[in-house]
């Protein structure tokens, strides 16, 4: 899911929840969610949330590159240097991150 922080700005928040709402704080600031799958240290992104609808590549890429992805919607550690990321799209094609 990604959510925009008022001190850390927009940040990618990862987590096994049933429904995406479960980890917002305030519902009114996520911009999208999505699925997630891990193999081989390697996250990859897909999908989009019944909620919240489908984050973008960019907006995916932006919380990478920008060190905001978090296993918390405490955000108090990014987990970003320790995986690698990649973006599944609807043509089945991959983009490493």
């Amino acid at each position: 899911m990604r959510e925009t922080n008022d001190e850390k700005g927009d940040c990618l928040i990862l987590g096994k929840v049933h429904f995406h709402r479960q980890m917002t704080t305030d519902k009114s600031k996520v911009k999208g969610g999505g699925w997630w799958s891990l193999d081989d240290n390697t996250f990859t992104f897909y999908g989009e949330s019944d909620e919240f609808g489908k984050s973008s590549f960019d907006d995916i890429r932006s919380c990478v590159e920008n060190n905001k992805v978090f296993s918390s919607p405490s955000l108090i550690k990014s987990i970003t240097k320790l995986f690698n990321f990649r973006y599944k799209d609807e043509m089945s094609e991959y983009y490493n991150l």
